[in-house]
């Protein structure tokens, strides 16, 4: 079966403060003393041949592991791919992350604001197909060992194995976006094929079959 995932959260300062005012601006971190001087942090995200991004989640903070009460906003882009927040000034101290479903995500670290600052972001397309590859004998602990590959199109031949023991999860990104084929192949085991439509990110399981199973 597959399923459509939520984006993978990706990991850049442990907790992220602020709250999107949904126009494509953002508040400062709600510790931020009002007296505080703020600069304003802007910028477009675009894909590589220059594509505004439009609706896509910025996250602009402390990029040293962010602990509660460190500034930091959150935001989305508006039509055109702009965004905009208001943050302290420090050196190389902030990072930004920006996602959207159907983009690989986007890190970029070591960025200082010692005025209003420009921050442009490129992105491009990727999808992230991911899952766990189970048996009738095996449902819960999964089965590891197991050959994912993409067939045809523009991600043919890119491939990982399930795995680690116990789990038997796979991960395999990230895709041009599209519709793939994918195959399951273990020895053993009754091999399987499956469409899927990763257009944006998507959780497909596996149930494989042993093949002394399927002869009965």
């Amino acid at each position: 079966m597959w399923r459509t995932a939520y984006p993978l959260s990706v990991a850049l300062w442990g907790v992220v403060l602020g709250v999107s005012c949904g126009d494509g601006r953002a508040t400062a971190s709600a510790t931020t003393s009002p007296t505080a001087i703020l600069y304003t942090v802007s910028g477009t995200v675009r894909e590589a041949a220059g594509t505004p991004v439009p609706d896509a989640e910025v996250i602009f903070g402390n990029a040293t592991g962010a602990k509660s009460g460190q500034p930091s906003f959150i935001t989305k882009t508006d039509g055109a791919g702009r965004y905009s927040g208001r943050i302290p000034p420090g050196r190389e101290a902030y990072g930004i992350l920006v996602r959207k479903p159907g983009f690989e995500p986007k890190v970029q670290t070591g960025i200082s604001v010692l005025a209003d600052t420009m921050v442009d972001v490129i992105v491009r397309p990727g999808a992230l197909v991911s899952g766990r590859v189970t048996a009738p004998d095996s449902p819960v602990l999964g089965v590891s060992g197991v050959s994912l590959e993409v067939l045809l199109g523009p991600n043919a031949g890119r491939s990982t194995i399930s795995g680690p023991a116990g789990i038997g999860s796979y991960s395999l990104g990230y895709l041009v976006p599209g519709p793939l084929t994918l195959r399951a192949t273990k020895a053993g085991y009754v091999m399987i094929e499956r469409p899927v439509n990763a257009t944006v990110d998507v959780i497909v399981d596996f149930q494989l079959r042993p093949i002394d199973a399927a002869a009965r």
